[in-house]
């Protein structure tokens, strides 16, 4: 704040070139560059990855402890009770907590197992993954393509569509892999009863991230929609009496409406991985805010890229009402139109981050409904097993099974039940506790990322005015221009604008 306030002392004498001005100019342009305001929280970053890694190695670490803890006691125990009946009790709990009932069957036609049934799934979703990836790349080029969304009602062609028989063959194995992926999910999804089982929680939460996004996305895509289409009409009405105040406050207002997408989301307030996600809407109208900008510095550059549309006055007072610097002048200021550029820039980086940290929660969330079957898998293996073991092989400690030699089947049978109740354990507890401490993670790392957000946008905007004053100071200046600089970067101002 010294280095501004000693520039706006500059101002009375800035008239025209002075040497020793420009050096304090570039060397206050130099000092704040090395100060590295954006970098502030890079070992508070480091420190806390550090942390969230030893944590995870902990919470393995005493889950693997409890784990042999169990199996100990089960292979020591001194009766049938402590040891067969102990091992029964665990895996029959264990498997009501993740299923919801002690009963649980693959409906008809869904394999003979469910490891059977999560291999047909997943084979069934690549399959479906490699078509709509061979479809897309079929319809690239065609305007009026159908929408592809496996809602298990067969996708309709427009008649010239259908007409292709390449297409309508392509499109026929599209439906019927649809029908084979959902059939093959409704077997994994069947496993459970009610809500009260993990399993079915974690389908919830990923049902509701689903119906969320989905939702956001039709959202943004309207929204959007209505924004450029007012866009394309407000260019083709430039130039009507008095049309261009309208068309820019309409503008305005469309762009608005995309900003505030996520307010529409009824569920994304309460649930902060759905109002990260809902920051998709805010990207999208940064990204048409920068876009505007950008058009409008390079029309002041002279670029032919952007077309005279740029220059169109309706566009001119929309950027004067983004930069809410609309002074009724014909145009913005071009150092606030930089500074604000640059603000623009940070502010979607920043939005997009949200909309990562939401889509990897999302991912941890899949990869523990994932251990969970893994560990229903392996639990159901040992129920299977320490059901072939009974009366036989139960009547006495387990440790009696398993040393009664190698081609006793009760040594076998108890064998394999203790490995898949350990293998339950390893492959699946362990995991879907650590991904609990996961989703914590990115809660952590999303605070981070704010404070660093606003450090990176309030250097961005600063930057962007400092380069300014010293390209001002090069070339001679007026005193209310530089006046007017200090005041954009004055702290205050940032700090409103930071988001």
């Amino acid at each position: 704040m010294v280095v501004l306030l000693s520039l706006a002392g500059l101002a009375g004498c800035a008239s025209f070139y002075n040497a020793g001005n420009d050096k304090i100019a570039q060397g206050a342009s130099k000092v704040f560059a090395e100060a590295g305001i954006g970098k502030a929280l890079e070992a508070e970053r480091a420190a806390l990855v550090k942390n969230q890694a030893e944590r995870q190695a902990l919470v393995k670490r005493s889950q693997l402890a409890l784990r042999d803890a169990s199996l100990a006691l089960m292979v020591d125990g001194p009766s049938a009770s402590s040891t067969w009946g102990a091992l029964a009790s665990l895996a029959e709990e264990r498997i009501v907590q993740i299923a919801g009932s002690a009963d649980v069957r693959l409906g008809a036609g869904c394999g003979g197992s469910l490891g059977v049934a999560r291999t047909e799934m997943q084979h069934a979703a690549t399959n479906l993954l490699q078509m709509r990836s061979q479809l897309a790349i079929k319809m690239a080029a065609i305007k009026d393509a159908p929408e592809f969304s496996c809602t298990g009602q067969p996708t309709v062609l427009a008649p010239h569509l259908a007409a292709d028989v390449e297409l309508a063959a392509m499109v026929g194995l599209y439906d019927n892999l649809c029908i084979d992926s959902r059939k093959a999910a409704q077997c994994i999804a069947g496993l459970s009863a009610g809500s009260s089982g993990l399993l079915a929680q974690k389908r919830k939460e990923l049902e509701d991230i689903a119906q969320a996004r989905e939702g956001i996305a039709t959202e943004v895509s309207n929204r959007r929609a209505q924004y450029k289409a007012a866009l394309a009409q407000a260019d083709k009405q430039e130039g009507a009496p008095g049309a261009a105040a309208q068309l820019a406050a309409d503008l305005a207002q469309a762009l608005e409406g995309l900003d505030k997408v996520q307010a529409k989301i009824g569920s994304v307030k309460s649930n902060p991985i759905l109002s990260r996600l809902g920051e998709a809407g805010r990207l999208a109208a940064l990204n048409e805010k920068k876009e505007l900008l950008d058009g409008y510095i390079a029309a002041l550059s002279g670029s032919k890229d952007k077309g005279t549309a740029s220059q169109a006055q309706h566009r001119v007072l929309l950027v004067s009402q983004l930069v809410n610097r609309a002074t009724g002048k014909a145009a913005p200021p071009t150092a606030g139109i930089l500074m604000e550029a640059e603000l623009t820039r940070q502010q979607a980086a920043a939005a997009q981050k949200r909309v990562e940290r939401a889509l990897e929660s999302e991912r941890i969330i899949k990869r523990q409904r994932d251990h969970l079957l893994d560990e229903l898998d392996f639990l159901l293996d040992a129920r299977a097993n320490l059901a072939a073991a009974r009366p036989a092989c139960s009547g006495k400690p387990l440790h009696v099974a398993l040393n009664s030699g190698s081609a006793n089947p009760c040594s076998m049978l108890a064998a394999k039940a203790l490995l898949s109740f350990s293998g339950a354990w390893t492959a699946g507890r362990v995991p879907l506790e650590q991904g609990e401490y996961l989703l914590v993670d990115q809660m952590e790392l999303a605070a981070l990322d704010e404070s660093e957000a606003a450090l990176a946008q309030t250097e961005g905007v600063v930057n962007a005015a400092m380069a300014q004053i010293v390209a001002l100071h090069a070339s001679g200046i007026k005193p209310e221009d530089i006046a007017a600089l200090v005041q954009a970067i004055s702290l205050p101002v940032i700090a409103a604008r930071v988001k």
